[in-house]
């Protein structure tokens, strides 16, 4: 296990100011990394960059994987250890005072302790590089609450926009695109969550892939154009970003069992 850890400052001495930062540090976790605690003295929030492991907290048995955050609260009851193939690599931050209480009591929810798909790695290690290159403590902790507010901010309109119907706005964003190729890399940036996240989502509650559904939405956009108008079925599949007619075609019938020519002519009969 390496870790990489630096403590920014210290409860003893000064007057406690409203955010503070306790430690700063980066872990690759190996099958000996297994932390437990009865009753935290912590609060901390970790990034998992790589890898696999498990945490248990107040209860609820999660899993923590690349891209996510876990929270870790004060007097929270915890056992946190990374998977012995594919150990975790992460990024974290630990923070005290009055306004981090107040971060937490606004931003996060109830109870919630993984946020799913976050992909804030930059924000973390920015806070790792300005606890490791700015030569003053007081700096570098100004600095590094400022990314706290930015990590806490996202994770708040995470859940926020979660609430929301995803699979929905998915839908929506498909419809948008039917004039183009379908692209799932594309579509899974713009929603900000991992190709398998939003397959699943979309799947349950529309019982079939989005590609599934970009083909019959497209399909049936192309027998509008067949029975509506005058377009030849060269001008149908550029209108549709098809490459060429040919494979307008073999798409086409693939989905209708007719060509769209003979569609068009038995339509008309």
């Amino acid at each position: 296990m390496f870790e990489n850890m630096k403590k920014m400052s210290l409860h003893s001495g000064a007057a406690q100011k409203p955010l503070s930062i306790n430690f700063v540090g980066e872990t690759i976790c190996d099958e000996k990394f297994d932390i437990m605690r009865d009753c935290s003295d912590l609060m901390s929030l970790e990034y998992i960059a790589d890898g696999c492991g498990t945490l248990r907290i107040n209860g609820q048995e999660l899993h923590p994987e690349k891209g996510d955050v876990f929270f870790l609260p004060i007097g929270s009851r915890h056992h946190y250890y990374s998977q012995k193939e594919n150990g975790w690599h992460k990024y974290f931050v630990s923070f005290y005072g009055d306004m981090a209480d107040a971060l937490v009591e606004y931003y996060l929810p109830k109870d919630t302790y993984l946020f799913k798909d976050c992909f804030l790695e930059k924000n973390f290690s920015r806070i790792f590089d300005i606890a490791f290159n700015t030569e003053s403590l007081l700096d570098a902790e100004q600095l590094i609450a400022v990314e706290l507010f930015r990590i806490f901010n996202a994770l708040h309109e995470r859940k926020r926009i979660e609430q929301l119907d995803l699979a929905d706005r998915i839908k929506r964003s498909i419809d948008d695109h039917l004039y183009e190729e379908f692209n799932l890399d594309a579509l899974c940036g713009y929603m900000n969550y991992s190709k398998n996240h939003i397959i699943n989502i979309f799947s349950s509650k529309f019982k079939k892939t989005p590609y599934r559904y970009y083909l019959e939405a497209k399909t049936a956009l192309a027998k509008d154009y067949l029975l509506n108008t005058n377009l030849s079925i060269n001008e149908i599949a550029s209108a549709l970003a098809y490459s060429n007619s040919q494979y307008f075609s073999i798409c086409f019938k693939k989905m209708t069992g007719y060509s769209p020519r003979n569609f068009r002519a038995n339509a008309k009969t």
